[in-house]
């Protein structure tokens, strides 16, 4: 892995943060209202959800089926994905 540097918006204010880059099978970004990011990763078969901060930090969520998910965050900042896992839906 390498590590890559990558701007993104915390709130309203830009910031230059950095990451492990690797290639994920499959990833998604979802915001609110108010703009909040989340990333959403199948890195290797397992979910990690992502929040922004001054560097990116990953969650790990378990591992999910090799198809394609949704991420969102609630009004409330929390992050929600959409996923399968062992064929059946999971919503977190």
């Amino acid at each position: 892995m390498t590590e890559t540097s990558m701007q993104h918006k915390v709130g309203s204010t830009w910031v230059i943060s950095s990451y492990e880059s690797f290639t994920p099978t499959y990833y998604d970004l979802g915001t609110n209202a108010a703009g909040e990011l989340r990333m959403g990763v199948n890195h290797g078969g397992d979910l990690e959800l992502g929040t922004p901060t001054p560097f990116w930090l990953y969650d790990y969520q378990g591992p999910m089926d090799n198809t394609p998910f949704d991420v969102e965050v609630s009004s409330g900042g929390l992050t929600r994905a959409c996923f399968f896992r062992s064929g059946n839906l999971m919503v977190f």
